[in-house]
Protein backbone atom coordinates (compact mmCIF):
# COMPACT_ATOMS: atom_id res chain seq x y z
CA UNK A 1 0.00 0.00 0.00
CA UNK A 2 2.69 2.64 1.11
CA UNK A 3 4.65 2.07 -2.21
CA UNK A 4 1.94 4.32 -3.30
CA UNK A 5 2.64 7.30 -1.18
CA UNK A 6 5.96 7.44 -2.15
CA UNK A 7 5.14 9.31 -5.15
CA UNK A 8 4.49 12.25 -2.99
CA UNK A 9 8.16 12.67 -2.27
CA UNK A 10 10.79 14.12 -4.55
CA UNK A 11 13.49 11.43 -6.32
CA UNK A 12 16.36 12.62 -3.61
CA UNK A 13 13.67 11.94 -0.90
CA UNK A 14 13.73 8.46 -2.16
CA UNK A 15 17.14 8.06 -2.90
CA UNK A 16 17.71 8.77 1.15
CA UNK A 17 15.31 6.66 2.78
CA UNK A 18 11.86 8.21 2.65
CA UNK A 19 9.08 5.22 2.67
CA UNK A 20 5.78 7.09 3.25
CA UNK A 21 4.82 10.68 2.03
CA UNK A 22 1.41 11.91 2.29
CA UNK A 23 0.30 15.62 1.41
CA UNK A 24 -3.21 15.51 1.72
CA UNK A 25 -4.23 16.59 -1.68
CA UNK A 26 -7.96 15.48 -1.49
CA UNK A 27 -10.31 13.53 -0.08
CA UNK A 28 -10.34 11.48 -3.28
CA UNK A 29 -6.67 11.03 -3.41
CA UNK A 30 -6.24 9.96 0.21
CA UNK A 31 -8.52 7.40 -0.06
CA UNK A 32 -6.77 5.99 -3.34
CA UNK A 33 -3.75 6.16 -1.48
CA UNK A 34 -5.01 3.53 1.01
CA UNK A 35 -6.28 5.82 3.83
CA UNK A 36 -9.52 5.67 5.23
CA UNK A 37 -11.20 8.97 6.44
CA UNK A 38 -13.05 9.22 9.82
CA UNK A 39 -15.14 11.76 10.62
CA UNK A 40 -15.51 15.16 7.89
CA UNK A 41 -12.34 16.52 8.19
CA UNK A 42 -11.78 18.86 5.04
CA UNK A 43 -9.12 17.69 2.76
CA UNK A 44 -7.54 20.07 0.23
CA UNK A 45 -3.84 20.52 -0.04
CA UNK A 46 -3.66 19.92 3.97
CA UNK A 47 -6.30 17.95 5.88
CA UNK A 48 -7.56 19.90 8.62
CA UNK A 49 -9.11 18.35 11.66
CA UNK A 50 -11.94 19.39 14.05
CA UNK A 51 -10.50 17.62 17.29
CA UNK A 52 -13.47 16.00 17.86
CA UNK A 53 -14.08 13.04 15.72
CA UNK A 54 -11.50 13.54 12.81
CA UNK A 55 -9.07 11.35 11.57
CA UNK A 56 -7.44 9.37 8.83
CA UNK A 57 -6.19 5.69 9.41
CA UNK A 58 -3.66 3.88 7.23
CA UNK A 59 -3.25 0.00 7.06
CA UNK A 60 0.43 -0.72 6.77
CA UNK A 61 2.73 -3.31 4.76
CA UNK A 62 4.97 -3.31 8.03
CA UNK A 63 7.85 -2.06 6.59
CA UNK A 64 7.69 1.49 7.07
CA UNK A 65 8.69 1.91 10.43
CA UNK A 66 11.20 -1.81 10.82
CA UNK A 67 14.27 0.78 10.92
CA UNK A 68 16.91 1.21 13.11
CA UNK A 69 17.17 4.64 12.18
CA UNK A 70 13.63 6.68 11.60
CA UNK A 71 12.98 10.01 10.65
CA UNK A 72 9.32 11.49 10.57
CA UNK A 73 8.51 14.75 9.25
CA UNK A 74 5.33 16.57 9.99
CA UNK A 75 4.10 19.83 8.77
CA UNK A 76 0.82 21.29 10.67
CA UNK A 77 -0.99 24.18 11.60
CA UNK A 78 -2.33 24.35 15.29
CA UNK A 79 -5.60 25.55 16.44
CA UNK A 80 -4.55 25.60 19.72
CA UNK A 81 -1.94 26.71 22.14
CA UNK A 82 0.90 24.87 23.20
CA UNK A 83 -0.19 25.21 26.99
CA UNK A 84 -3.63 24.75 26.26
CA UNK A 85 -3.82 21.78 28.78
CA UNK A 86 -5.21 19.28 26.04
CA UNK A 87 -4.15 16.17 24.38
CA UNK A 88 -3.66 16.84 20.46
CA UNK A 89 -2.12 13.60 18.82
CA UNK A 90 -0.17 14.28 15.49
CA UNK A 91 0.18 10.46 14.73
CA UNK A 92 -0.02 6.99 16.67
CA UNK A 93 1.33 3.74 15.08
CA UNK A 94 0.65 0.48 16.29
CA UNK A 95 -1.78 -1.42 18.18
CA UNK A 96 -0.37 0.29 21.05
CA UNK A 97 0.94 3.46 19.84
CA UNK A 98 4.37 2.39 19.25
CA UNK A 99 5.23 5.25 17.07
CA UNK A 100 3.14 8.16 18.83
CA UNK A 101 3.86 12.20 18.87
CA UNK A 102 1.41 13.75 20.81
CA UNK A 103 1.18 17.66 22.47
CA UNK A 104 0.52 16.34 26.04
CA UNK A 105 -2.34 17.50 28.49
CA UNK A 106 0.55 18.26 31.03
CA UNK A 107 1.77 20.74 28.07
CA UNK A 108 4.99 18.72 27.11
CA UNK A 109 5.66 16.99 23.37
CA UNK A 110 5.57 13.02 24.07
CA UNK A 111 7.65 10.97 21.82
CA UNK A 112 7.48 7.16 21.65
CA UNK A 113 9.64 4.82 19.27
CA UNK A 114 9.50 1.61 19.26
CA UNK A 115 6.88 1.11 21.93
CA UNK A 116 9.87 3.29 24.32
CA UNK A 117 8.91 6.38 25.47
CA UNK A 118 11.81 8.92 23.90
CA UNK A 119 10.49 11.69 26.50
CA UNK A 120 8.15 14.45 27.27
CA UNK A 121 9.95 17.91 26.06
CA UNK A 122 9.29 20.36 28.72
CA UNK A 123 6.80 23.49 27.46
CA UNK A 124 9.70 25.72 28.16
CA UNK A 125 11.87 23.99 25.71
CA UNK A 126 9.52 24.76 22.50
CA UNK A 127 6.77 27.35 23.26
CA UNK A 128 8.72 30.07 22.06
CA UNK A 129 9.02 28.35 18.55
CA UNK A 130 5.60 27.32 18.71
CA UNK A 131 2.92 29.06 15.83
CA UNK A 132 -0.72 29.08 16.51
CA UNK A 133 -2.73 29.07 13.56
CA UNK A 134 0.34 29.16 11.06
CA UNK A 135 2.58 26.88 9.98
CA UNK A 136 5.06 24.55 12.01
CA UNK A 137 7.64 21.62 10.72
CA UNK A 138 8.35 18.95 13.54
CA UNK A 139 11.67 16.37 12.70
CA UNK A 140 12.02 13.49 14.76
CA UNK A 141 15.65 11.72 13.99
CA UNK A 142 16.67 8.68 15.81
CA UNK A 143 18.37 5.92 16.25
CA UNK A 144 18.68 3.74 19.64
CA UNK A 145 20.58 6.36 22.21
CA UNK A 146 20.49 9.23 20.23
CA UNK A 147 17.21 10.75 19.29
CA UNK A 148 16.95 14.66 18.17
CA UNK A 149 13.47 16.54 17.66
CA UNK A 150 13.66 19.99 16.00
CA UNK A 151 10.84 22.40 15.70
CA UNK A 152 10.69 24.81 12.99
CA UNK A 153 14.52 24.68 12.97
CA UNK A 154 15.04 24.65 16.59
CA UNK A 155 16.43 21.90 18.47
CA UNK A 156 14.08 21.37 21.17
CA UNK A 157 15.17 17.58 21.86
CA UNK A 158 19.28 17.09 21.03
CA UNK A 159 20.60 13.52 21.12
CA UNK A 160 18.46 11.77 23.82
CA UNK A 161 20.25 8.79 24.80
CA UNK A 162 17.07 6.17 25.35
CA UNK A 163 17.51 3.27 24.07
CA UNK A 164 14.82 1.82 21.80
CA UNK A 165 14.03 -0.83 19.39
CA UNK A 166 12.67 -1.09 16.12
CA UNK A 167 8.69 -2.38 16.24
CA UNK A 168 6.98 -3.45 12.98
CA UNK A 169 3.49 -1.86 12.75
CA UNK A 170 0.64 -2.35 10.25
CA UNK A 171 -1.37 0.57 11.42
CA UNK A 172 -0.87 4.26 11.60
CA UNK A 173 -3.44 6.94 12.36
CA UNK A 174 -2.82 10.80 11.57
CA UNK A 175 -5.01 13.28 14.11
CA UNK A 176 -5.33 10.91 16.59
CA UNK A 177 -4.13 7.89 18.75
CA UNK A 178 -4.63 4.78 16.82
CA UNK A 179 -5.09 2.97 19.74
CA UNK A 180 -8.23 4.50 20.96
CA UNK A 181 -8.59 7.32 18.84
CA UNK A 182 -8.54 9.90 20.87
CA UNK A 183 -6.53 12.72 21.71
CA UNK A 184 -7.79 14.25 18.83
CA UNK A 185 -5.99 17.03 16.78
CA UNK A 186 -7.00 20.30 15.83
CA UNK A 187 -6.33 21.88 12.91
CA UNK A 188 -4.47 21.20 9.58
CA UNK A 189 -2.01 18.61 8.70
CA UNK A 190 -0.30 19.19 5.54
CA UNK A 191 2.90 16.90 5.01
CA UNK A 192 3.29 13.85 6.75
CA UNK A 193 6.92 11.87 5.75
CA UNK A 194 8.68 9.24 7.13
CA UNK A 195 12.43 8.40 6.20
CA UNK A 196 13.97 4.82 7.16
CA UNK A 197 17.17 6.93 7.88
CA UNK A 198 18.37 9.96 9.80
CA UNK A 199 17.70 13.44 8.89
CA UNK A 200 19.97 15.98 10.14
CA UNK A 201 19.60 19.42 11.89
CA UNK A 202 20.57 21.64 8.51
CA UNK A 203 17.45 19.04 6.90
CA UNK A 204 14.87 19.93 9.82
CA UNK A 205 16.02 23.74 8.95
CA UNK A 206 15.97 23.38 5.38
CA UNK A 207 12.32 21.56 5.44
CA UNK A 208 11.08 24.49 7.61
CA UNK A 209 12.57 27.41 5.59
CA UNK A 210 11.48 25.24 2.00
CA UNK A 211 14.77 25.37 1.42
CA UNK A 212 15.91 22.02 0.49
CA UNK A 213 16.29 22.37 -3.17
CA UNK A 214 17.23 26.37 -3.37
CA UNK A 215 21.13 25.23 -3.12
CA UNK A 216 20.82 24.80 -6.89
CA UNK A 217 21.07 28.84 -7.55
CA UNK A 218 23.35 29.10 -4.78
CA UNK A 219 26.91 28.20 -6.20
CA UNK A 220 30.03 30.08 -6.01
CA UNK A 221 30.89 28.65 -9.21
CA UNK A 222 29.45 26.98 -11.54
CA UNK A 223 30.57 25.47 -14.52
CA UNK A 224 28.57 22.96 -16.75
CA UNK A 225 30.58 23.00 -19.43
CA UNK A 226 28.11 22.72 -22.44
CA UNK A 227 28.24 24.20 -25.89
CA UNK A 228 26.89 27.51 -24.47
CA UNK A 229 28.91 28.08 -22.12
CA UNK A 230 32.26 27.30 -24.29
CA UNK A 231 33.84 31.01 -25.40
CA UNK A 232 36.52 30.00 -28.30
CA UNK A 233 37.14 33.53 -28.84
CA UNK A 234 38.61 34.17 -25.50
CA UNK A 235 39.65 30.78 -24.30
CA UNK A 236 37.50 29.98 -21.87
CA UNK A 237 34.18 28.33 -20.33
CA UNK A 238 31.76 30.60 -18.80
CA UNK A 239 30.66 30.39 -15.27
CA UNK A 240 26.71 30.64 -15.07
CA UNK A 241 26.44 31.33 -11.11
CA UNK A 242 26.21 35.37 -11.83
CA UNK A 243 29.83 35.55 -10.76
CA UNK A 244 31.61 35.37 -13.51
CA UNK A 245 34.65 33.77 -12.42
CA UNK A 246 35.13 31.74 -15.50
CA UNK A 247 37.34 29.15 -16.53
CA UNK A 248 40.25 29.60 -18.73
CA UNK A 249 41.61 26.99 -20.98
CA UNK A 250 44.94 26.35 -20.11
CA UNK A 251 47.35 29.25 -19.61
CA UNK A 252 45.30 31.19 -22.56
CA UNK A 253 47.75 31.34 -25.07
CA UNK A 254 49.39 27.61 -25.48
CA UNK A 255 47.04 26.08 -27.56
CA UNK A 256 48.51 22.45 -26.46
CA UNK A 257 47.59 23.24 -22.78
CA UNK A 258 43.87 23.89 -24.29
CA UNK A 259 41.57 21.21 -23.43
CA UNK A 260 39.42 19.76 -26.56
CA UNK A 261 35.69 21.19 -26.52
CA UNK A 262 33.14 18.01 -26.37
CA UNK A 263 30.25 17.69 -28.93
CA UNK A 264 27.77 17.85 -26.24
CA UNK A 265 28.98 18.23 -22.89
CA UNK A 266 32.17 18.41 -21.08
CA UNK A 267 36.01 18.74 -22.28
CA UNK A 268 38.39 16.23 -23.35
CA UNK A 269 41.92 16.28 -21.45
CA UNK A 270 44.55 14.30 -22.96
CA UNK A 271 47.13 14.11 -19.68
CA UNK A 272 48.87 17.61 -20.62
CA UNK A 273 46.28 20.43 -20.55
CA UNK A 274 44.23 22.07 -17.84
CA UNK A 275 41.46 24.52 -17.29
CA UNK A 276 42.50 27.39 -14.21
CA UNK A 277 39.17 29.49 -12.32
CA UNK A 278 40.28 32.58 -10.17
CA UNK A 279 37.20 32.64 -8.27
CA UNK A 280 38.76 34.31 -5.36
CA UNK A 281 36.15 31.67 -3.16
CA UNK A 282 36.17 32.27 0.50
CA UNK A 283 34.17 29.08 1.63
CA UNK A 284 34.34 30.22 5.28
CA UNK A 285 33.95 27.03 7.20
CA UNK A 286 32.29 24.89 5.39
CA UNK A 287 31.88 24.32 1.62
CA UNK A 288 30.82 21.52 -1.01
CA UNK A 289 32.15 20.70 -4.72
CA UNK A 290 30.85 18.63 -6.91
CA UNK A 291 32.49 17.34 -10.30
CA UNK A 292 31.61 14.56 -13.09
CA UNK A 293 34.26 12.65 -14.59
CA UNK A 294 35.61 10.20 -16.98
CA UNK A 295 38.92 8.81 -17.11
CA UNK A 296 40.02 7.66 -20.72
CA UNK A 297 39.33 4.19 -21.37
CA UNK A 298 43.31 3.43 -21.22
CA UNK A 299 43.81 5.39 -17.94
CA UNK A 300 41.03 4.41 -15.63
CA UNK A 301 41.32 4.64 -12.16
CA UNK A 302 42.96 1.37 -11.30
CA UNK A 303 46.48 2.80 -12.73
CA UNK A 304 49.06 3.65 -10.84
CA UNK A 305 49.72 7.05 -11.77
CA UNK A 306 49.22 10.11 -9.70
CA UNK A 307 46.59 12.19 -11.12
CA UNK A 308 44.78 15.49 -10.21
CA UNK A 309 41.24 15.60 -10.85
CA UNK A 310 41.49 19.05 -9.86
CA UNK A 311 43.89 21.28 -7.51
CA UNK A 312 43.86 24.92 -6.22
CA UNK A 313 45.66 27.31 -4.19
CA UNK A 314 48.78 25.02 -3.42
CA UNK A 315 46.84 22.07 -3.79
CA UNK A 316 45.38 22.38 -0.13
CA UNK A 317 42.10 24.39 -0.11
CA UNK A 318 40.16 21.98 -2.41
CA UNK A 319 42.07 18.59 -4.23
CA UNK A 320 41.11 15.24 -4.91
CA UNK A 321 44.05 13.12 -6.67
CA UNK A 322 43.82 9.34 -6.98
CA UNK A 323 47.36 8.61 -6.88
CA UNK A 324 49.72 5.28 -6.23
CA UNK A 325 51.15 5.56 -3.13
CA UNK A 326 52.03 2.97 -0.30
CA UNK A 327 47.82 2.22 -0.68
CA UNK A 328 47.80 1.43 -4.39
CA UNK A 329 44.93 3.70 -6.25
CA UNK A 330 43.84 6.18 -3.26
CA UNK A 331 41.77 9.24 -3.28
CA UNK A 332 43.39 11.54 -1.43
CA UNK A 333 40.79 14.38 -0.24
CA UNK A 334 41.57 17.57 0.67
CA UNK A 335 39.75 20.96 2.68
CA UNK A 336 41.65 23.82 4.07
CA UNK A 337 45.14 22.99 3.96
CA UNK A 338 44.20 19.35 5.40
CA UNK A 339 44.16 15.88 3.82
CA UNK A 340 41.02 14.46 5.09
CA UNK A 341 41.08 11.17 4.28
CA UNK A 342 43.14 8.45 2.17
CA UNK A 343 39.92 6.55 0.08
CA UNK A 344 41.00 2.90 -0.63
CA UNK A 345 39.85 1.20 -3.33
CA UNK A 346 38.40 -1.00 -1.88
CA UNK A 347 35.66 1.29 -0.37
CA UNK A 348 34.96 3.06 -3.80
CA UNK A 349 35.85 0.93 -6.76
CA UNK A 350 32.36 -1.21 -6.32
CA UNK A 351 30.73 2.05 -6.98
CA UNK A 352 32.92 3.50 -9.65
CA UNK A 353 31.94 3.42 -13.39
CA UNK A 354 34.57 1.94 -15.52
CA UNK A 355 34.89 3.65 -18.67
CA UNK A 356 31.73 6.03 -18.01
CA UNK A 357 30.69 9.55 -16.49
CA UNK A 358 31.19 9.24 -12.71
CA UNK A 359 30.45 11.98 -10.16
CA UNK A 360 32.22 12.91 -6.77
CA UNK A 361 30.79 15.45 -4.37
CA UNK A 362 32.43 16.17 -1.34
CA UNK A 363 30.74 18.46 1.38
CA UNK A 364 32.62 19.53 4.75
CA UNK A 365 32.90 21.94 7.75
CA UNK A 366 35.76 22.48 9.43
CA UNK A 367 36.76 25.33 12.15
CA UNK A 368 36.90 24.45 15.82
CA UNK A 369 34.63 21.74 17.01
CA UNK A 370 34.61 18.12 17.76
CA UNK A 371 31.06 18.22 15.88
CA UNK A 372 33.26 18.87 12.11
CA UNK A 373 32.37 16.63 9.51
CA UNK A 374 33.61 16.10 5.42
CA UNK A 375 31.68 13.67 3.68
CA UNK A 376 31.83 12.24 0.16
CA UNK A 377 29.28 10.73 -1.96
CA UNK A 378 31.02 8.87 -5.38
CA UNK A 379 27.69 8.33 -7.88
CA UNK A 380 25.44 8.65 -4.71
CA UNK A 381 27.31 6.44 -2.86
CA UNK A 382 28.42 7.61 0.56
CA UNK A 383 32.51 6.65 0.38
CA UNK A 384 33.54 8.92 3.22
CA UNK A 385 32.35 10.24 6.65
CA UNK A 386 35.03 11.59 8.71
CA UNK A 387 35.00 13.69 12.10
CA UNK A 388 37.74 15.90 11.43
CA UNK A 389 39.02 19.63 12.07
CA UNK A 390 39.60 21.62 9.09
CA UNK A 391 40.23 25.29 8.43
CA UNK A 392 38.24 26.65 5.45
CA UNK A 393 38.99 30.55 5.96
CA UNK A 394 40.99 31.13 3.02
CA UNK A 395 40.37 32.35 0.00
CA UNK A 396 40.80 30.07 -3.00
CA UNK A 397 42.56 32.27 -5.51
CA UNK A 398 42.46 29.35 -8.37
CA UNK A 399 41.33 26.02 -8.68
CA UNK A 400 43.11 24.22 -11.50
CA UNK A 401 41.06 21.45 -13.02
CA UNK A 402 42.86 18.20 -14.45
CA UNK A 403 45.93 19.13 -13.13
CA UNK A 404 47.40 20.01 -9.73
CA UNK A 405 47.87 23.38 -8.20
CA UNK A 406 51.69 23.75 -9.74
CA UNK A 407 50.85 22.35 -13.46
CA UNK A 408 51.80 19.17 -13.39
CA UNK A 409 50.77 15.63 -12.48
CA UNK A 410 47.93 15.99 -15.19
CA UNK A 411 44.36 14.12 -15.60
CA UNK A 412 43.35 12.19 -18.75
CA UNK A 413 39.92 12.25 -19.74
CA UNK A 414 37.23 13.95 -19.46
CA UNK A 415 35.46 16.98 -16.96
CA UNK A 416 31.84 17.24 -17.73
CA UNK A 417 30.65 19.83 -15.08
CA UNK A 418 31.85 21.99 -12.22
CA UNK A 419 30.50 23.41 -8.91
CA UNK A 420 31.20 25.26 -5.57
CA UNK A 421 28.80 26.09 -2.91
CA UNK A 422 29.78 27.97 0.25
CA UNK A 423 27.49 25.48 2.43
CA UNK A 424 27.41 22.31 3.91
CA UNK A 425 25.18 20.11 1.22
CA UNK A 426 22.78 17.10 3.15
CA UNK A 427 22.53 13.90 2.31
CA UNK A 428 18.96 14.73 0.30
CA UNK A 429 20.77 17.30 -1.59
CA UNK A 430 23.25 15.20 -2.56
CA UNK A 431 20.95 13.36 -4.14
CA UNK A 432 19.27 15.71 -5.85
CA UNK A 433 22.00 17.17 -7.00
CA UNK A 434 23.69 13.85 -8.12
CA UNK A 435 19.90 12.65 -9.94
CA UNK A 436 20.00 16.50 -12.05
CA UNK A 437 23.54 16.75 -12.68
CA UNK A 438 23.55 13.55 -14.90
CA UNK A 439 19.99 14.45 -15.87
CA UNK A 440 21.22 17.56 -17.66
CA UNK A 441 24.02 15.65 -18.75
CA UNK A 442 21.78 12.89 -20.41
CA UNK A 443 19.59 15.82 -21.97
CA UNK A 444 22.17 17.22 -24.28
Amino acid sequence: MSGKLTSNSTPAERAVGCVFAENFVSNAEVIKNGGTVTGDPTIDFGATFDGTTDYISYVLDGKEFNSDELSIVIEFNPDFEADDDEDHCLMGGGSSDDYWLLKHNANSIRLDLGNTTIGYIPLLDYQSYWNVGSRNVIVVSGTSGNTSVWLNGNVILDEKNTVWTETIIDNMTIGSRHSSKSSFFVGTISNFQVYKSLLTAQDALNFYNNDTYNYRNKAVLDLPMGMAQHDPTNVRCLDVSGNGKHAQFGDGSTSTTYPTKQTTHGYDFDGGDYMIATPDLNVGDSGSLAFVMEFSPDFNYDENAVTYLYGSTAESIFAVIKQNNASSNVLDIWMGNEKIDSIAEATYSPYWRKGQRNELIISGTGGDGSSNITRAWLNGVEIMNDTVEWYGGTDVTSLTMGASYSIGNFFNGKITSFQVYPFILTPTQVQDLTINLMKKINDV
